[in-house]
């Protein structure tokens, strides 16, 4: 189930926020050297699958697909250091 969540560093129009997304945004909200994180759009009804995420490198931040069992979700993570915020973020995800 989606749920809206409130985020001093959150950004942009999408509100929504997936299940399997809530932990790794509220780790990611905690690394300083995030600047904003926005939550892009839901694919919903897709075909039952395991939990993964998905990171790509892009112009001063990040994009994470998060999957959960039947939706994908699209964040943007804006940081001053996108690669030291990438392995934060595979380190957390491989715990």
């Amino acid at each position: 189930m989606s749920k809206k969540r409130g985020n001093s560093k959150r950004g942009g129009r999408h509100t929504t926020l997936i299940d399997a997304a809530r932990p790794l945004v509220a780790f990611v909200n905690g690394l300083p050297e995030v600047k904003r994180i926005s939550f892009g759009r839901i694919e919903a009804g897709v075909r039952g699958g395991r939990q993964k995420i998905k990171i790509k490198d892009i112009n001063g931040g990040l994009r994470i697909d998060v999957r959960g069992s039947t939706s994908i979700q699209e964040l943007y993570v804006y940081s001053s250091e996108p690669k030291a915020t990438k392995r934060k973020i595979e380190d957390f995800c491989l715990q």
